[in-house]
């Protein structure tokens, strides 16, 4: 793993050689994201972190999980239509 690492550098660094000025400008703009993106993601806290362990489980992330069972075979084309008539 550590040798594709290298030559991908090795590839990269290479290739940089070929970009003219701008491509050059737009790629210092790219690893300036990648690198902000990178320290966000690592400072967010993980889900287990996230939510106390005494709060109840979120009823929205429950939605769809018991479907409702009728004799309805468009029910999601023309919800409205079963809901107010």
């Amino acid at each position: 793993m550590t040798e594709n690492i290298q030559r991908l550098k090795a590839e990269i660094i290479a290739a940089l050689d070929s970009l003219p000025v701008e491509s050059l400008k737009v790629l210092a703009e790219f690893v300036a994201f990648l690198r902000a993106k990178t320290h966000y993601l690592a400072s967010r806290p993980t889900p287990t972190e996230q939510k106390p362990s005494n709060q109840p489980e979120d009823p929205i992330l429950q939605l769809g999980t018991q479907p409702v069972v009728e004799d309805v075979s468009d029910a999601s084309v023309q919800h409205d239509l079963y809901l107010y008539s």
